[in-house]
């Protein structure tokens, strides 16, 4: 028989053969034919038509939503390059300019796009003067607010953050003194500053931060005390509540939880160890244990996400010989994970 429907406990099935082939050619033909059938196979021009001169940058990123493309254009205007931001639904549509048209010379840097998937968040020098300041836009197109406030002749914001929640933002600058980059915060969608930091010395700066997950406070590394001295602060995000957690930091990491920093640091010059402290502040902890001949250091180190452990490379028994270990965030012995 060229095919029939057969009822067995309950289930329909249909033998194969030529009847068989010949529907699912006609569906998968019926589909490639409407329109919504061919935007399955289709692929999608998001760009648009650029003006001559005009090509894609190399910025790249896609909402956390997965809605829209947000992406830079650029192109030379004589020995001067030029870049604007665009974003474009996914799903085709025309591109939305989120920088300013009418500044011939602006320059795009860093962006970032908010955890909701509605503002881009970026760094630009708007004029072409070597100035470079934040703003924020709506990612399907809209006001334009800078964040930062007026910055010192020759200011520049360096580097910023957002927030996990996607509302605030923390950026480094040096807004009021040239060369003293100092550590603020504002919100995406504008609003009051903060400055994060202390009094900085001449030639001091604040030279990292870390937002904590739960986006309530700050953890930044600064020579506020001594210069060339770095000294680990935390700080809540709207500038209240600093304290002081450890001196002579290297590299540090917030864990999970909110609760701890963890850290490395070289105290006597000598060696650099694993330490943890409060993020609320108190005496610290050495994690690590000494090291044994000719010395050593602790090169890097993560957090496990249920913050109940760190694991660490380090030389800890020859010199330049690296292994692996883990040992409670609470203090232990350490535990070697590689081979011996």
């Amino acid at each position: 028989m060229a095919g029939h429907w057969l009822r067995r406990d309950s289930r329909i099935q249909m033998k194969t053969g030529p009847l068989y082939f010949a529907v699912i050619i006609a569906l998968i033909a019926s589909l490639i034919l409407t329109e919504d059938g061919l935007a399955i196979f289709a692929t999608r021009k998001l760009s648009g038509v650029m003006p001559a001169g005009w090509v894609v940058g190399e910025l790249l990123m896609i909402s956390p939503d997965g809605q829209y493309a947000v992406y830079t254009r650029g192109r030379y205007v004589g020995a001067d390059y030029q870049s604007v931001l665009f974003s474009v639904p996914l799903e085709g549509g025309e591109p939305v300019s989120l920088s300013p048209d009418e500044y011939e010379l602006q320059r795009i840097g860093q962006f970032e796009i908010t955890a909701d998937s509605q503002v881009v968040v970026y760094l630009a020098d708007m004029e072409g003067t070597n100035q470079i300041e934040l703003f924020s836009v709506p990612i399907a197109g809209g006001e334009i607010l800078r964040l930062n406030e007026d910055l010192v002749a020759e200011g520049d914001v360096s580097d910023f953050s957002l927030t996990p929640n996607g509302q605030g933002v923390v950026y480094v600058a040096d807004q009021v003194t040239d060369h003293v980059y100092e550590l603020w915060s504002t919100w995406v969608r504008g609003g009051e500053h903060f400055q994060l930091n202390n009094a900085l010395a001449p030639f001091s700066n604040v030279t990292e931060f870390r937002i904590t997950p739960n986006s309530l406070g700050v953890v930044y590394k600064a020579d506020e005390a001594v210069v060339m001295g770095y000294e680990l602060y935390s700080i809540y995000i709207n500038g209240t509540g600093r304290r002081q957690l450890a001196a002579h930091v290297q590299k540090f990491e917030i864990s999970p939880d909110n609760l701890t920093v963890v850290y490395t640091a070289d105290p006597d010059g000598h060696f650099t160890n694993l330490y943890r402290v409060s993020i609320l502040g108190g005496v610290p902890v050495k994690l690590s244990e000494d090291f044994d001949g000719a010395g050593g250091s602790i090169f890097t180190f993560q957090i496990t996400v249920d913050s109940e452990r760190v694991v660490y490379k380090a030389d800890k028994e020859i010199q330049s010989v690296h292994d692996l270990y883990s040992l409670p965030l609470a203090g232990g012995v350490p535990v070697r994970l590689n081979i011996a």
